[in-house]
C-alpha cells in the first residue's frame, strides 16, 4: 500500500501500517523531509515514531516516488494537507490536482482520503478520476476516512480510535474495512462520504467553541475581578453536566483555525438567510481575540510600569501546542507578528531546530538559546504555552530565580495559569494569569485595567 503525504498525519499511519504487517511505500513532495526518512531520522517529534522508522525502514516501510510506489500498491492513502485559504477554489487545487495525477496509475486501487475536506469535496474527486474514462466501484474504489489524531499520542491513537468510513459503493466499503482491520479501532460505517467528511469538520470546530466559552468566562472574570479557575473548578467539581475547559491566550494551531473555516463554507447560505454566523465561527473569533488582548494588556502594562510605549518583550513558546514541535498557526508567532513592530521581540522555544523548515520562524527577531538568555534585562514575559520546561520552573522557586533578570518590577504574563506560586504573590512580581487578574500589593489592577481599555475604544 501507498500513503501520499509523510507529515504529522500521514507518517504515523504509514509506520502503525507498516508495523501491523502492511507493505508500506511512502511518498512525499518534501526532499528535506524524504532526506531525513531514508537515514532513518524523523522530521519531527512523535512518541514511538522514532522506534517504529528505524523497526521498519527498507523491511516494511520504503520511502518511494509515486509511479514506483503506485505499480507496487492496491491501496491508497492520502494525507496531505488542505490549504488554508478563504478561496476554497484555490484551497483544493492540490487536492483535485493529485487526483487528476493519480488516475492514469488505477487498476482496482483502493483510494482512502484521511485529510480535512469541506463537505461534498471526495465527490468532487471522484468526478476528476472519472472525467479519465474510469468508474469507481468498477475501475477504483474510493472512501473518506477522516483522520482525528491528536499530535503527542499520534501511534496509540491510530491503532485505537474508530475508522469511520464513506464510500460510493459495496466493494469500496468492503475493501477499506478489510484494510483498517488491520491498523485497529472499530470500524464505523456511514451512508456516504459527505457524513464522514462533515463529523472530521465538526470535532475541531466543536473543540475550539468549548475552549472560547473558557476564554469569555476568563475575560468575564478578569473583569470583575474573580478567579476563573475558582469558577470553573467549582462548577465542574462532581456536576456531570458540565466539562468547561481551563482558559488559555491560544486557541491555535493548524487544524482548530482552520476547520470552522472549512465548516462555515456550507453554512454560509443559512447565515445568509438568519442574518448571523454559525456558533463556530464566533467561538473562532473569540479564540482569535484573546491574541488582541495580550497585545493590549502589554501595552497598558508598559505604560503604567515602564512609563513607556516600547520595552524587550519575550515570548516563551512559540508552538501552537505543549511540548510538541509543530508551529503551523500558533498563537504564539501571531503575538509576535504583532508586538515586534511597536517592541523589541525575544523568543524562546525548547522545540525550535533552525535546521528544520517546518519549524521556520521569521529570522528578524532575537531568537534565543534558553530562557534565561532571553529575560536578562527584558521588561515583559508572556508564556504562550504549557511546556513541560516552563511547568518546570514551578519547582524550587525557579521563576522567582528568572524573574530577577527582568527590570523591575518582574512583569510576568501567564497564558496557561501555569505559576500558582505567583498568584497573589509577595515577591514584586507584576502577574496577571488568564482569568486570574490582579495586581494584590494595592487596588483590584484588573478594574484599572478594563475602565482604561474601554476609555481607549470609546476614544
Amino acid at each position: 500500500m501507498t500513503v501520499i503525504g509523510l507529515g504529522r498525519i500521514g507518517l504515523p499511519h504509514a509506520l502503525v501500517s507498516a508495523d501491523s504487517g502492511n507493505i508500506v511505500y511512502g511518498v512525499d513532495k518534501s526532499k528535506w523531509l524524504i532526506e531525513k526518512l531514508e537515514r532513518g531520522i524523523c522530521p519531527f517529534k512523535e512518541p514511538e515514531l522514532d522506534k517504529l522508522l528505524l523497526k521498519h525502514l527498507y523491511k516494511n516501510f520504503f520511502v518511494s516516488n509515486l509511479e514506483i510506489a503506485l505499480h507496487e500498491s492496491n491501496v491508497i492513502v492520502v494525507c496531505i494537507g488542505t490549504r488554508v485559504s478563504e478561496n476554497i477554489d484555490e484551497a483544493l487545487k492540490p487536492v483535485l490536482g493529485l487526483a487528476e495525477a493519480i488516475a492514469p496509475y488505477l487498476r482496482k486501487h483502493l483510494v482512502i482520503w484521511r485529510t480535512t475536506l469541506p463537505i461534498g469535496t471526495t465527490r468532487k474527486i471522484k468526478e476528476v478520476i472519472e472525467s479519465k474514462g474510469l468508474r469507481e466501484g468498477r475501475d477504483f474504489y474510493l472512501v473518506f476516512s477522516p483522520e482525528r489524531l491528536v499530535e503527542g499520542r499520534a501511534v496509540e491513537e491510530e491503532r485505537k480510535l474508530p475508522k469511520i468510513i464513506g464510500g460510493f459503493s459495496e466493494e469500496g466499503y468492503r475493501l477499506a474495512e478489510a484494510y483498517f482491520k488491520t491498523i485497529g479501532g472499530d470500524i464505523i460505517r456511514v451512508s456516504c462520504p459527505e457524513v464522514a467528511e462533515l463529523v472530521k469538520l465538526i470535532d475541531n470546530a466543536w473543540r475550539q467553541l468549548t475552549f472560547s466559552f473558557a476564554n469569555d468566562i476568563a475575560l468575564l472574570c478578569e473583569s470583575l475581578g474573580i478567579d476563573v479557575l475558582e469558577v470553573i473548578n467549582a462548577a465542574n467539581y462532581k456536576y456531570p453536566r458540565n466539562k468547561i475547559p481551563l482558559p488559555s491566550y491560544g486557541v491555535s494551531g493548524y487544524c482548530l483555525t482552520k476547520d470552522p473555516h472549512l465548516l462555515e463554507v456550507d453554512f454560509k447560505p443559512i447565515a445568509s438567510i438568519r442574518g448571523f454566523h454559525s456558533v463556530w465561527i464566533h467561538g473562532r473569533k473569540a479564540n482569535d481575540y484573546m491574541i488582541e488582548h495580550v497585545c493590549m494588556l502589554v501595552d497598558m502594562l508598559m505604560s503604567k510600569y515602564r512609563k513607556r510605549n516600547s520595552g524587550v518583550i519575550v515570548i516563551a513558546g512559540l508552538t501552537f501546542k505543549e511540548d510538541v514541535d509543530d508551529f503551523r498557526l500558533s498563537h504564539g508567532i501571531e503575538i509576535t507578528k504583532r508586538l515586534k513592530n511597536r517592541h523589541k521581540v525575544r523568543v524562546y522555544d525548547p522545540y525550535y531546530d533552525p535546521n528544520n523548515p517546518y519549524t521556520s520562524i521569521d529570522e528578524s527577531l532575537e531568537i534565543c538559546s534558553s530562557l534565561e538568555e532571553c529575560l536578562v534585562g527584558a521588561d515583559i514575559v508572556i508564556f504562550t504555552v504549557r511546556h513541560r520546561e516552563f511547568r518546570e520552573l514551578e519547582k524550587r522557586n525557579k521563576i522567582l530565580k528568572l524573574a530577577k533578570l527582568m527590570n523591575k518590577p518582574p512583569i510576568i504574563i501567564d497564558g496557561w495559569n501555569i505559576f500558582k506560586s505567583l498568584y497573589r504573590n509577595k515577591h514584586g512580581i507584576i502577574y496577571w494569569a488568564v482569568g486570574r487578574s490582579y495586581e494584590y500589593s494595592s487596588n483590584n489592577w484588573s478594574s484599572w485595567f478594563y475602565r482604561k481599555l474601554s476609555s481607549r475604544k470609546a476614544s
